[in-house]
C-alpha cells in the first residue's frame, strides 16, 4: 500500500502539500479505510500551497484509485457506489439559518430576549414598554451598521481579488484571505452587540419559548434530515446561530445538543452552534461561542470529518455532503465531496464568481464527485425537494414516519340541558369549546322543546342517566374542566358536585342557570339553594347574569355596578375562587332610553381584587346563548392551563366577536335569535360579512416606492426580495406615474419572486393591471375607483384593500367588500401629503368594523408597537423598509415590534 501512495505521489511532478499530520486524515482502520473529502485537509488549510488545487486534485484521485484497489484486492467488500438512484453518503451537515429556515432568526432571537427581558425588568407596563423600546431601537441600529459594513467589506474584498494582476484562477489562498477578514467582520461585530448590553436580563424559559414564534423552516427539510438519520448516516447542523436551544426546538425531538466533545451517534441529529449565556436561568448579556464565523465553521467541519474517519465500521466509500447558503459556508462548502449552496442570493453569486468556484445546478451532480473535474464545484438548488432527489434518488418513497406523539387535547365535560333549537344549552357549549380549541363532552340534564319563540317544555333526563354519562366521560376521555349549565334538581346539583369531587376535578365552572331569556323557569326552586352549598364551594370560576345572582342571594335587588360589586363580594363568601357577575341586563334595560355610548360592565371578584372588565355595548337582538357561550369559553381556556383571570377576558373576547359577527341572523319568527358560534369560518349575515379572501397575516405590510430604490440602486424585485427576507407577508406595488407597460413586467417580476414564497401581491389603484398580471388583488383609497366597482371586477376569489381616515369610510369599505382597512395616515409621513387620524382615529376604526385594520403612515420600529396596541392586526410600511441599508434587519425589528403587541393584545 505504501508503495501504491508514494508512486501516486511522485506521479504528480509538482510538490505535494500533503504534510504527516494530514495522513491519518485521508487512511484510518485496520485495512485502511478511504475518505472522499480531505481535498481540504490536503489544500485548504494551508495558504501557501492554494496554488496547486490543479495538481492536488490529480494527486487525490490517484491516491483514491490506489486505495480503492487495496480494498478490492483485500476484501470481498465492493465499493458502494451508489446505484442509479442514490448516494452512499456518510455524513450530511447543514447549516440552519437561511437553509433550514426561510429567513435569518439573529434578529428574531434578540427580539425575544429584548421582550422577554422587559417583562422581567419592567415593573409597571409602561416600563416594560418603555425598556422594549429602548433596546429595540439599539438592535435596529447594530444590525444597520453590521450589514452597511458587510456590504461594504464584501464590495472592497471582490474589487480587490477581482482587480488582482493575471489571469483569475482558483487559489485556495485567496479563498483564505476572504474568510479571514470576514471571520474578523463577525468576530467584532458579534462582540460589539454584546457589549450593547441588549441581551441582559431575560429568563431562560420566556425566551426559549418566545424564539421560536415566527420561525419557519423550508418545506421538506426535516423529512431529508429524518431520513438521513433513519439510514444511519451523521446528520449535523453546524450554525453560527446564537442559541442552540432554538434550533433543537425547531428540529424537535431528533436532536441534540452534545454535552462536550460531540458524538458520532447516528440516532440523533446532532448540533452544533452558540448559545446564550445564563447563570441562574437569566441571560447574562454574553454568548458561549463555538461557531462565531467562517473560521470557526471551517474547523469544525474538519473536526466533524475527522470523527466520521475514525468511527468504527464506517463504510470507507461513503461520501459527505454539506448544505449551506452564505459566505460563511464556504470553507465546508469546498471541503466536502458534494458542497450545495442552498437558495444562492446575489452576494453569494458575486463571492463564488470572484474566487472562480464554479458553480452548477444541483441537477447536473454526477454520482461520483470523482467525476467533477479538477477544479472545485459547487451545486446549487431553491428546493428541498431537489436536494431529496439528489440524496435518495427520484421516485422512491419516503419511509413510513415514526409514530407522532400523542397530542394532548384540552377537554371540557359540559353538564347542561339541551336545546332543540340549537342556539343555547349543550349545543352552543360544543360548538364554543370547538372554536377556542378545546373538546367538549356532554351529560345531557334535560331535554327542552324550545325555538326562537321560547321554550314549550322540558323532559328532564334520570339522575341516575346523568351520573352514567358523567362517569363514561370521565373515566375514559377525561376533563381538563368541568363546566355546568342547567341543571333541574337539587339531587342533580349534588350528584355533580359528587363526581368533581370524585373525579379531582381542577377547573370547574359553574353558570347558573336558572331561569330562561323568556322568563321561564329551567330549575326547581330549591336549585339555588343547592348550587350555592354544593357546587360554589368547588368552582373555579361562577358567572351569573344580574337576574341569577339576585335570585342566588335570596332576591336582592341589582341596579348598579356598585350593587353588582356588592353581589360578587356576597356571592364570593360561598367559596368559589373567582365570581363574575355579568351586566348585560343592565345595558338592556338601559336600551330603551339611549343607543348610544353605552358599555358592558362586567365585575370579576378574586377575594381580594375587583376588576371591571368593560366592553362597548352591542345592540343586537341575538342574544340567544350568550351566557351559556361566555361560560363554555371559560371553561375551553381553563382546560387549556389559562389562569382564571386570563380565561374570563379570553372568553370576553371571544363572545364580543361572535355578537359583532351575528347581528341579523334570523333562524325564526322569534325573539331568541342565536349567535353565529363560528363566525372566524362562517359568513352567514349579509350586514356581518366576512372577507372574500382569509389573510391570514398582514403583520408586515410592504409598500413599494420606486423612488427609493432608485436611490438605493436597487431593482423593483430585489427590493420586493429584501422586504420579504425581511418578513413582508404582503407587497403592495404602488406606481402612481409608471407607463402601464412597463408597470405590467414589472408587476410579472415581482410575482414571480414572491409567490413561490407564499407572499401576497396587491396592486394599488390600478384594477387592470391587476387583473392583467393575475395579481393576488387590488388596493383603493378614497378618491380611486369605488370600492364596490373594484369588488365586481375583481370577483370573490381576490383580495381588496381600501384606504380609510374615518369611521364611516371604514364601515363604508366593508360593506362595499373590503377584505381589509388600510387607515391612516396614523402618524407623519413624507412620502404622502396626508392628514394624522392619530392613535385615537385607529382605535375608533379598529372597532368599528370586524374585517382586519392595517395602520399605515409614518410607521416604524419606533411606533409600531403603539399601533398593533391600538387594535390593528398589522402595519403599513414604506420608508423604514425601502428607504434604508438593510432591509431585512429593519423589518425584522419592526415584524418582533408587531409580534410583541399581537401577543399582548
Amino acid at each position: 500500500m505504501k508503495r501504491l501512495v508514494s508512486s501516486a505521489l511522485r506521479g504528480t511532478g509538482a510538490p505535494c502539500p500533503l504534510s504527516v499530520a494530514s495522513l491519518p486524515r485521508l487512511f484510518s482502520g485496520p485495512s485502511v479505510g478511504v475518505c472522499f473529502w480531505p481535498r481540504r485537509s490536503a489544500v485548504v488549510n494551508d495558504p501557501a500551497h492554494g496554488r496547486h488545487w490543479r495538481t492536488a486534485g490529480q494527486l487525490w484521485k490517484q491516491c483514491r484509485c490506489a486505495v480503492e484497489l487495496e480494498v478490492r484486492h483485500f476484501s470481498d467488500h465492493q465499493p458502494a457506489s451508489g446505484t442509479a438512484h442514490a448516494r452512499n453518503i456518510g455524513v450530511l451537515v447543514v447549516d440552519f439559518d437561511n437553509t433550514l429556515t426561510t429567513g435569518d432568526t439573529t434578529v428574531n432571537l434578540i427580539a425575544a430576549v429584548i421582550a422577554a427581558a422587559g417583562q422581567r425588568l419592567g415593573g409597571t407596563p409602561e416600563e416594560e414598554d418603555r425598556l422594549v423600546q429602548e433596546r429595540m431601537q439599539v438592535l435596529r441600529g447594530a444590525a444597520e451598521a453590521y450589514q452597511a459594513a458587510l456590504d461594504a467589506l464584501i464590495e472592497d474584498l471582490i474589487s480587490q481579488f477581482s482587480t488582482a494582476k493575471g489571469k483569475p484562477e482558483f487559489d485556495m489562498g485567496t479563498v483564505r484571505n476572504m474568510c479571514v477578514k470576514l471571520s474578523e467582520h463577525d468576530r467584532y461585530w458579534c462582540q460589539r452587540t454584546i457589549d450593547t448590553g441588549i441581551l441582559k436580563g431575560a429568563r431562560r424559559e420566556d425566551v426559549e419559548e418566545a424564539a421560536v414564534r415566527g420561525v419557519t423552516l423550508w418545506e421538506g427539510c426535516l423529512d431529508v434530515l429524518g431520513r438521513a438519520r433513519q439510514k444511519g448516516w451523521g446528520v449535523r447542523v453546524l450554525s453560527q446561530n446564537w442559541s442552540a436551544h432554538l434550533i433543537k426546538s425547531m428540529l424537535g425531538d431528533d436532536a441534540a445538543i452534545p454535552e462536550g466533545k460531540a458524538d458520532a451517534a447516528r440516532d440523533a441529529i446532532l448540533i452544533t452552534s452558540n448559545e446564550l449565556a445564563y447563570e441562574s436561568e437569566i441571560t447574562t448579556g454574553d454568548v458561549t461561542r463555538v461557531v462565531e464565523c467562517a473560521d470557526d465553521k471551517g474547523q469544525v467541519f474538519d473536526n466533524m470529518l475527522l470523527e466520521e474517519m475514525s468511527r468504527e465500521g464506517r463504510d470507507p466509500h461513503s461520501l459527505s455532503v454539506y448544505i449551506g447558503d452564505g459566505p460563511g459556508d464556504i470553507l465546508p462548502l469546498l471541503a466536502a465531496d458534494f458542497g450545495i449552496v442552498f437558495n444562492k442570493n446575489k452576494t453569494m453569486g458575486d463571492i463564488l464568481r470572484t474566487l472562480c468556484i464554479e458553480i452548477k445546478p444541483l441537477t447536473e451532480a454526477p454520482m461520483d464527485p470523482k467525476l467533477q473535474g479538477d477544479m472545485p464545484v459547487l451545486y446549487e438548488t431553491a428546493s428541498w425537494h431537489d436536494i431529496s432527489v439528489f440524496l435518495y434518488g427520484p421516485g422512491m418513497n419516503m419511509p413510513a414516519q415514526e409514530p407522532d406523539p400523542p397530542i394532548s387535547v384540552p377537554r371540557v365535560l359540559i353538564v347542561a340541558g339541551s336545546d332543540s333549537g340549537g342556539g343555547a344549552g349543550i349545543q352552543a357549549d360544543i360548538k364554543t369549546c370547538l372554536m377556542n380549541g378545546a373538546f367538549g363532552c356532554v351529560a345531557v340534564t334535560s331535554l327542552t322543546f324550545q325555538n326562537t319563540q321560547g321554550i314549550e317544555g322540558a323532559h328532564n333526563v334520570p339522575t341516575d342517566a346523568i351520573e352514567a354519562q358523567i362517569d363514561a366521560v370521565l373515566s375514559d376521555i377525561g376533563a381538563n374542566a368541568v363546566k355546568t349549565g342547567m341543571l333541574p334538581t337539587a339531587e342533580v346539583v349534588e350528584l355533580v358536585a359528587r363526581k368533581v369531587a370524585e373525579y379531582k376535578i381542577e377547573s370547574l365552572v359553574v353558570d347558573p342557570v336558572l331561569v330562561s331569556t323568556s322568563g321561564q323557569s329551567l330549575a326547581e326552586n330549591d336549585v339555588g339553594g343547592a348550587i350555592r352549598e354544593a357546587l360554589m364551594p368547588l368552582a373555579t370560576v361562577v358567572t351569573p347574569n344580574v337576574p341569577e345572582a339576585e335570585a342566588l342571594l335570596g332576591g336582592r335587588t341589582i341596579r348598579s355596578v356598585d350593587d353588582m360589586e356588592v353581589a360578587a363580594r356576597e356571592l364570593h363568601e360561598f367559596g368559589p375562587k373567582y365570581v363574575l357577575v355579568k351586566g348585560g341586563h343592565l345595558v338592556s334595560n338601559a336600551q330603551k332610553s339611549s343607543h348610544s355610548g353605552l358599555e358592558v360592565v362586567d365585575v370579576l371578584y378574586d377575594g381580594n381584587t375587583i376588576l371591571h372588565l368593560r366592553q362597548p355595548a352591542i345592540m343586537t337582538g341575538n342574544t340567544h346563548g350568550t351566557g351559556c357561550t361566555l361560560a363554555s369559553a371559560i371553561a375551553s381556556e381553563l382546560a387549556k392551563g389559562a389562569s382564571p383571570c386570563t380565561a374570563v377576558e379570553n372568553a370576553k373576547e371571544y363572545i364580543t366577536d361572535v355578537l359583532k359577527s351575528s347581528k341579523g341572523i334570523r333562524t325564526g319568527r322569534g325573539a331568541q335569535q342565536p349567535l353565529n358560534h363560528g363566525s372566524a369560518i362562517v359568513d352567514w349575515g349579509a350586514q356581518v360579512r366576512k372577507p372574500s379572501v382569509q389573510l391570514r397575516d398582514l403583520r408586515l405590510y410592504a409598500v413599494t416606492d420606486s423612488r427609493m430604490n432608485r436611490k438605493r440602486n436597487r431593482s423593483m424585485t430585489e427590493a420586493a426580495s429584501l422586504a420579504i427576507s425581511g418578513g413582508a407577508s404582503i407587497i403592495q406595488l404602488r406606481e402612481k406615474a409608471m407607463p402601464t407597460q412597463e408597470f405590467v413586467t414589472m408587476a410579472r417580476d415581482v410575482l414571480a419572486a414572491a409567490r413561490p414564497r407564499g407572499v401576497k401581491v396587491v396592486i394599488n389603484d390600478r384594477v387592470d393591471v391587476a387583473l392583467a398580471v393575475d395579481a393576488d388583488g387590488v388596493h383603493v383609497g378614497q378618491e380611486d375607483m369605488p370600492a364596490a366597482d373594484a369588488r365586481r371586477l375583481l370577483g370573490k376569489g381576490k383580495v381588496l384593500g381600501v384606504s380609510a381616515k374615518t369611521v364611516e369610510q371604514a364601515v363604508k369599505a366593508e360593506e362595499d367588500g373590503a377584505d381589509y382597512v388600510g387607515a391612516g395616515a396614523v402618524f407623519p409621513t413624507s412620502t404622502k401629503e396626508s392628514s394624522v387620524i392619530g392613535l385615537e382615529g385607529l382605535r375608533d376604526i379598529c372597532s368599528a368594523v370586524s374585517i382586519p385594520v392595517v395602520a399605515i403612515g409614518g410607521v416604524a420600529a419606533d411606533n409600531a408597537l403603539s399601533t398593533v396596541l391600538a387594535g390593528c392586526k398589522g402595519v403599513a410600511v414604506v420608508s423604514s423598509l425601502f428607504d434604508v441599508g438593510d432591509p431585512q434587519a429593519s423589518g425584522r425589528a419592526i415584524l418582533a415590534l408587531v409580534n410583541l403587541g399581537l401577543e399582548k393584545g
